[in-house]
């Protein structure tokens, strides 16, 4: 996994390191007719065309639409193929992969305006929507931490309402009694964030009932 980290570093450029998410949705979907071509790619995209098929469910189709679709995008992986280190043929496979014929027209434009291979814009679109998606999970998580504080926070004032309607109230009450389902909600909830959060477990959101 470490080499594999490393080999990807190695092959991204700059531009694609530093691009920021854009404001729309990342990845549109569209419905255009498909087109399969045959590009040579590194064994580096290759691995990161698999990490997002098997991670995020992302096809190679989709990630070019939605680069093609942004002119930031765009302008980053131009700026990426610029700066990236040639690879050695040694290094290089074949490989037919599905995109999209509006796709296809743009990427035959930019490396004929350009005077880029298209093989390499490929690759780069597909390496770039990898850190994008990566920075994109980071900054989730970041977030998923403070929202566990805040509900764990919650949680713990929660608890002392309870005591003081059952105090009140009595535990057979309806009021303790429905009380006693905001309890169970949010521990759940609890759970379920420090599950997400430890094991990459997804959190549903029309589950209340989960808990890990």
């Amino acid at each position: 996994m470490e080499n594999s980290k490393k080999k990807f570093d190695e092959e991204v450029a700059p531009a694609i390191q530093n691009t920021h998410l854009p404001d729309s949705d990342l990845l549109p979907r569209r419905e255009a007719k498909s087109v399969r071509t045959t590009i040579t790619i590194s064994s580096g995209t290759l691995d990161s065309m698999q990490w997002l098929k098997d991670t995020q469910e992302i096809k190679s189709k989709e990630v070019l639409d939605a680069v093609l679709g942004s002119e930031d995008l765009i302008e980053a992986i131009l700026r990426a193929a610029d700066e990236a280190e040639p690879v050695k043929a040694s290094k290089t496979i074949r490989k037919s992969i599905v995109l999209s014929s509006p796709a296809l027209r743009k990427l035959n434009e930019l490396a004929k305006k350009h005077s880029k291979p298209r093989d390499s814009l490929i690759s780069m679109a597909i390496k770039l929507m990898k850190v994008l998606i990566e920075k994109l999970n980071e900054e989730t998580r970041e977030k998923h931490k403070q929202a566990l504080d805040i509900v764990d926070k919650a949680w713990s004032h929660i608890g002392v309402v309870e005591k003081e309607l059952v105090s009140l109230l009595g535990k057979n009450d309806p009021i303790a009694t429905r009380w006693g389902f905001v309890v169970v909600l949010t521990m759940n909830l609890s759970l379920a964030i420090q599950s997400e959060l430890e094991g990459g477990i997804p959190i549903d959101p029309d589950d209340f009932s989960q808990s890990c």
